[in-house]
């Protein structure tokens, strides 16, 4: 009997059962009835008779009411089930068309045991499939809940279960119950051919390959099966699919195993099996041995020819394996086979072993240049990469061979590798900027290795003495997720595939799809192919040209196929071990190696010590990564050629190192401004003021400004504008005398536009953002969220700012205030009595105003004249004879004080809260002084 389906219980929508109907509200409808009697009896008037007219009302309007409530609850109950029945629907058609899949994949995967193999272990022989026929859907309902519902929705739910009674499904048997074929009409009838030949294919494509066929002569596609063509002759055994034709009759196919044999021709009736196909040239049935049931809607499988040929070729890739499985061992290990030769320049090296036991070899410079490997996720990509490297490590000394290993799957698949004297590095995509720098340096390799080749005047590397050009092999791992994050490496992987042959550069491209993902300029160049199990035929045809790799088993891991030229070769992959790897490293201690060809990037932390001569005229303040050039260089700030500079940086990221390197460098020219706001400004300020004095006497001054966006907030509203322009007056004067002005911040300046816009260039160090990157005038894909403390961008590479100690900031000059007996001194202080109690410590007579009002507004000589804000404002005359007759010093007093007592509107120095400081007023001169009470 066919494969029916399986039988499965679906329930049905219920509808809610509706509310009781509880009587009407008696005593509501009756309350007006009793209000009225109750009013008529107090005011004997008729017309409070009326309010009893509501009682009739209020009862009926209820009932009308509770009539479309329950009507429109049933619609609602309607519209829920026929939205459930649709769910229904849509979930038994999923359901069904499972079980179908399900019995269509249980005939679809071919054998790979043998028939003696298959009797041993007792197994059932496979399945075969006849066509396809309506059979029961083998759903349960229950009658109860169908009669539940009401009748509109009960013929819906009854309509559902007519449409899915039955189902188109395949008709699968198990060929060890037996099929009987006969075939009803004309032999010759092309209908008849066409099931005949689909069913002997069916059978084929199902049973072991060491059984034999023998096919009509007017079918010679069944040359390409890869079982053995048989005479014409019966041999022993029982009949599994058998025809009623005599013994001495020659059948159109007759395939035979071991102990079974199928014959498949045409007959008037057949006996002696469970099912029995009559294929007619208009009707085609499918009955039970007994004649009994007929499955209704029987459709015959039909091939013609070129269907069948095109099958059948299909099928023949696909069988790669014979005997019993795939005589493949379950592992290999590396030390039984590879055996170290000496280095003959080849690459060939063993990467596995055949059905037979055999090496695999692999040969980029001979069966190359480059190579693609596929397979799914567990697999054993990252073992056969590990395997390939290392054995071909294994017999190249490391001044002839170079390995460039990039794992963009967190890095750990090449780890064991990295101790290999041969490896140059290992990227991964935990390091963008080193995937960024490789991009740089395999462009720079590619040209230095063309340059190479045109002084010999030779066109290969094969011409070439030994050791010339060593070859250099990038084994890429994950290839698809290299692409998406770094696609720049893309258009030089395209440019390595074209030119990589004559310049002895060649790729291990390893990737899980590389349909659309392996561009076709690099897979024409690939000729090496290698595919391990993968997910569909579409992947495995698309490495290996076949389908083979998509019937790969799970397990073991390591299972491949290598085709080279199109030819597959079966393969299980060898596992190296750490021990195998120590061993290599070992045999090739002490041996020459090959020039990088790249840096393997910036040290975590540079000493000053270890900083190169920075060219004329430049100050060196750390290294810088320069893989274009194929070094690492000095990074240098020139100030008369680069111009001011802003150096950004996050918490801890380095701004004061690089601040106080330049100043090292800058020698007795820097000036490094304090770090509190009084002194920046004074620092400033003298420079603004003095430091032209020493142009042209070949010094170039250095102001250097660490914390700028901290010392620019510590200036408030008022003061920020003043400080920034204080800064650009500072440039302008240092631009004259050949220097520069140098600032450092944890984020870009705002507000202060005039200060940004005399900036030249910037030093990016970490920011906690890409967009904070961005916004300080950095580019996207410079940003790495693992920048280490003191690496940044300079001028587009990357650098690591020297690490020189801590500087000393210049000194401010504050002087403190003298009272000179014969000079006339006003204080205006927010706190006169302290000033009065300090004065009086000193010796020094001093009055309030008050007490100056008193005597006429004439102090004595070298009294000093003290009084509050407001007392000062208020006596205007006074304070206008102080100002002009001598010095006003403002105590204790903002800056806004100070505008309204002397109306002077320029910046006025801010003081240092640390220290009990005043600003001097002499005439229009604002002076930052200490106190001297």
């Amino acid at each position: 009997m066919p494969l029916l389906l399986q039988p499965r219980r679906f329930t049905l929508p219920r509808v809610a059962a509706p509310p009781s109907r509880s009587g009407l509200p008696l005593l509501g409808a009756l309350a007006p009835l009793v209000m009225a009697v109750v009013l008529w009896a107090a005011t004997q008037s008729i017309f409070s008779l009326l309010l009893g007219l509501l009682s009739p009302v209020l009862a009926l309007a209820g009932l009308l009411d509770r009539r479309v409530s329950a009507r429109r609850r049933r619609r609602e109950e309607a519209v829920r089930v026929r939205r459930e029945l649709r769910l229904l629907e849509d979930e038994v058609v999923a359901h069904l068309r499972a079980e179908t899949e399900r019995i269509a994949l249980a005939a679809a995967r071919p054998t790979r045991r043998t028939a003696s193999a298959m009797v041993a272990d007792r197994e059932p022989m496979p399945l075969v499939t006849l066509g396809s026929a309506l059979l029961p859907s083998a759903l349960e309902w229950s009658r109860a809940e169908i009669d539940a519902l009401p009748a509109p929705l009960a013929a819906e739910a009854r309509d559902l279960i007519s449409r899915v009674e039955l189902v188109l499904a395949p008709v699968v048997v198990e060929a060890d119950h037996g099929v009987a074929v006969a075939i009803d009409g004309d032999d010759t009838g092309i209908e008849i051919a066409a099931v005949r030949r689909a069913l002997a294919l069916s059978c084929a494509v199902a049973l072991p390959t060491d059984w034999s066929i023998q096919s009509p002569p007017d079918e010679p596609w069944s040359s390409t099966l890869p079982h053995r063509l048989a005479t014409p002759g019966r041999a022993p055994g029982a009949d599994l699919l058998q025809g009623t034709a005599s013994p001495d009759a020659d059948p159109a196919w007759v395939l035979r195993g071991p102990s079974r044999e199928i014959r498949i021709g045409s007959s008037a009736n057949a006996t002696g099996a469970g099912v029995r196909l009559l294929v007619g040239e208009r009707d085609s049935r499918l009955v039970d041995s007994s004649g009994d049931r007929t499955l209704p809607g029987f459709r015959p499988r039909r091939l013609s020819r070129a269907q069948a040929a095109q099958a059948a070729a299909e099928f023949a890739e696909s069988t790669w394996a014979v005997g019993d499985g795939t005589g493949l061992p379950e592992s290999v290990a590396y030390a039984d086979l590879v055996h170290h030769a000496a280095d003959d320049g080849s690459l060939a090296t063993p990467i596995g072993v055949d059905g037979a036991g055999a090496p695999v070899l692999v040969d980029l410079v001979g069966d190359g240049p480059h190579a693609i490997v596929g397979g799914t996720t567990g697999s054993g990509k990252s073992e056969l990469l590990v395997t390939w490297v290392l054995g071909m490590a294994a017999r190249t000394a490391p001044a002839h061979l170079s390995f460039l290993l990039v794992d963009f799957k967190g890095g750990a698949a090449f780890a064991p590798l990295e101790a290999l004297p041969h490896v140059s590095g290992v990227l991964s995509d935990l390091d963008a900027p080193a995937a960024r720098r490789a991009v740089v340096s395999l462009r720079t390799e590619l040209l230095r290795r063309e340059r190479v080749l045109a002084q010999e005047r030779v066109r290969s590397i094969e011409e070439l003495a030994a050791g010339v050009l060593p070859r250099l092999v990038v084994v890429v791992d994950e290839f698809a997720a290299l692409i998406t994050e770094q696609p720049e490496l893309g258009s030089v992987i395209t440019d390595l595939a074209a030119r990589g042959r004559s310049l002895g550069i060649h790729l291990v491209l390893c990737t899980q799809r590389p349909a659309g993902i392996v561009k076709d300029a690099v897979l024409a160049n690939a000729t090496l192919r290698l595919s391990l199990r993968v997910n569909n035929r579409h992947d495995s045809s698309s490495v290996i040209g076949s389908a083979v790799a998509a019937e790969l088993p799970a397990l073991p891991r390591g299972r491949g196929v290598l085709a080279v030229e199109g030819r597959p070769v079966p393969l299980q992959v060898a596992r190296a071990t750490e021990r195998d790897v120590d061993a290599v490293v070992r045999s090739w201690r002490g041996a020459p190696t090959a020039p990088a060809f790249w840096t393997p990037g910036l040290p975590p932390r540079v000493e000053r010590s270890d900083l190169p001569s920075a060219p004329s005229g430049g100050l060196a303040f750390g290294l810088v990564d320069l893989p274009e050039q194929q070094r690492i260089g000095v990074a240098a700030y020139d100030p008369g050629q680069d111009g001011h500079l802003l150096i950004i940086g996050g918490r801890g990221a380095g701004t004061s190192t690089a601040i106080a390197a330049i100043a090292a460098a800058a020698g007795s020219d820097a000036i490094v401004v304090p770090r509190t706001l009084a002194d920046a400004w004074a620092v400033a300020l003298r420079t603004a003021e003095t430091v032209t004095t020493v142009a042209g006497s070949g010094s170039r001054p250095v102001l250097l400004v660490d914390d700028v966006d901290r010392l620019l907030d510590d200036a408030g509203d008022e003061g920020r504008g003043d400080f920034a322009a204080l800064l650009v007056r500072a440039a302008r004067t240092l631009e004259i005398a050949g220097g520069a002005l140098v600032l450092g911040a944890s984020r870009p300046l705002s507000g202060v536009s005039a200060l940004s816009a005399v900036i030249d260039r910037r030093l990016l160090l970490a920011l906690p953002s890409r967009e904070d990157h961005v916004i300080a005038g950095g580019e996207g894909r410079d940003f790495s969220v693992r920048r280490r403390p003191g690496s940044g961008i300079w001028d587009g590479a990357e650098v690591q700012i020297a690490w020189t100690g801590a500087v000393a900031p210049a000194a401010p000059v504050v002087s403190r205030v003298r009272i000179e007996p014969t000079a006339a001194l006003a204080v205006v202080s927010g706190r006169p009595d302290e000033v009065l109690r300090g004065l009086r410590r000193l010796g020094t007579p001093a009055m309030t105003l008050d007490q100056l009002d008193r005597q006429g507004g004439v102090a004595p000589a070298g009294t000093v004249v003290v009084g509050d804000v407001d007392d000062w404002l208020a006596d205007y005359a006074g304070l206008d004879r102080a100002r002009r007759g001598g010095i006003l010093l403002v105590h204790a007093a903002t800056a806004a004080d100070v505008r309204a007592l002397t109306r002077i509107r320029r910046p006025l120095p801010p003081l240092d809260p640390r220290h009990d400081e005043a600003w001097r007023v002499e005439g229009r001169d604002v002076v930052r002084v200490r106190t001297p009470w």
